[in-house]
């Protein structure tokens, strides 16, 4: 295992006076899944958009695999092997399920604009390819029965899947997911949290952020907690429950919105 896979150093952010993140330190080890929790405004999405290249950072720098993506733009970023889903969902919905895959394909499809205006052999054996790669991840995440289907018929959590699957496309080494049970019912929180588990043990790593604690504590390994823009904690899921600064800020609190995932999914 490499403990500095993905390597946070000092990064910090603000958006005029206010301080979103500051002074924010954190290791991804390579493989399995790695959570990042916190109340609503803690600072995760922000902390994502600066991994990524949607931000840049006011301080600090964040590094995969040893090279500095600070700086890099997104689309740069993907190629470096780092791959996202968004809080909001961002999906083609007048496009099929398979089409919506095979654009988060497109930095990697192998063809030039003459072989796409000539559709010519090498296009074919591409797109062929494309097609069945994108029905393969669909596949992982029970999507498949619906390729043919337009998105925008998708129920809610079937779109959220469909965007876990589109950021596979990309082949990352590191999937970032933001909030990936946001607005999902208990039933379609545990089928998603055994989908994860399957990815991962495929060999991809996954970063997960969420404010679902439960959710969270019953898929990662490691966790840490974010509060008003600072680590505040890093540890297994039961060190995180007995950390009195978590208690404190975090796990005290009656947060309803939370939904329990269903017993014996928990560690």
């Amino acid at each position: 295992m490499n403990a500095a896979f993905l390597d946070i150093e000092s990064l910090s952010k603000r958006f005029g006076g206010l301080t979103v993140l500051t002074d924010v330190n954190l290791v991804i080890p390579q493989g399995g899944i790695f959570g990042l929790i916190g109340p609503n405004g803690a600072g995760k999405t922000t902390l994502f958009n600066l991994m990524t290249g949607i931000l840049g950072p006011d301080t600090g720098r964040v590094r995969f695999r040893g090279e500095a993506l600070s700086g890099m733009p997104p689309h740069q970023v993907t190629r470096r092997g780092l791959s996202r889903t968004f809080q909001n969902i961002r999906l083609f919905k007048e496009m099929t399920l398979i089409e919506n895959v095979i654009v988060g394909m497109h930095g990697r499809l192998g063809y030039s604009v003459f072989d796409a205006v000539r559709r010519s052999a090498n296009f074919r054996r591409v797109e062929e390819s494309a097609r069945a790669r994108a029905h393969e991840l669909l596949t992982w995440v029970s999507l498949a029965e619906k390729a043919g289907e337009l998105a925008g018929n998708l129920s809610y959590g079937d779109q959220r899947k469909l965007e876990l699957a589109r950021a596979l496309a990309a082949e990352p080494a590191l999937l970032l997911l933001d909030e990936p049970v946001a607005g999902m019912n208990t039933a379609e929180k545990f089928e998603l949290m055994n989908e994860i588990r399957q990815i991962a043990a495929r060999g991809y790593t996954v970063l997960l952020i969420d404010h679902d604690m439960k959710f969270v504590m019953g898929l990662c390994q490691r966790i840490a907690v974010l509060n008003f823009g600072r680590i505040i904690a890093e540890g297994t899921g039961d060190e995180i429950r007995r950390h009195p600064d978590v208690i404190e800020a975090y796990l005290g609190r009656d947060d309803e919105e939370d939904e329990a995932v269903p017993q014996g999914a928990m560690p």
